[in-house]
């Protein structure tokens, strides 16, 4: 009997430290992106704020959000280039609609494409003008928040 509490009295314990670790990490902080686990940053489209994921090398830029299912609200990928371009964006393996913000060297936007279907891939969508990043989000975000060429950008610190 007195084993018996040991046992029970040792499990309560650890159930308690794995409840205490896992109330206490924000595991919110990561996104599944393929094999990898990329951080999440904050930036501002005017005054909206939106959880990105960063995709700053070429790999994570070509899979984007592929494959993915959908992309929670409030939430977007943010894709940095290493210099100013007119750089397309492409709907191949995307099973949802986006709104797509090029975003020019000084912050502001310099292009939108919005509700850019799945159904558009191979077409490329491409800014008019030069732009550095890129951040896509859902359909329809733009318009309900109102975000249009001129809009300032607040870019999370980025290694530039």
């Amino acid at each position: 009997m007195n084993r018996t509490i040991t046992v029970l009295l040792i499990a309560l314990l650890l159930l308690g430290v794995v409840l205490a670790v896992g109330l206490t990490t924000d595991f919110s902080l990561f996104v599944p992106t393929g094999d990898a686990v990329s951080p999440r940053s904050i930036l501002y489209l005017g005054t909206l704020p939106v959880e990105v994921e960063i995709a700053d090398t070429e790999e994570e830029r070509v899979a984007g959000l592929s494959g993915r299912v959908g992309l929670p609200s409030g939430r977007g990928m943010l894709f940095v280039f290493p210099e100013a371009k007119r750089y397309g964006i492409w709907m191949q393996g995307m099973n949802f609609p986006l709104d797509v913000v090029w975003i020019g060297e000084n912050e502001k936007v310099v292009w939108i494409e919005e509700h850019i279907s799945p159904d558009t891939y191979p077409k490329v969508f491409t800014s008019e003008v030069p732009a550095r990043y890129v951040v896509e989000v859902n359909a329809g975000t733009v318009e309900s928040f109102g975000i249009k060429e001129g809009t300032h950008v607040v870019l999370p610190r980025l290694s530039r």
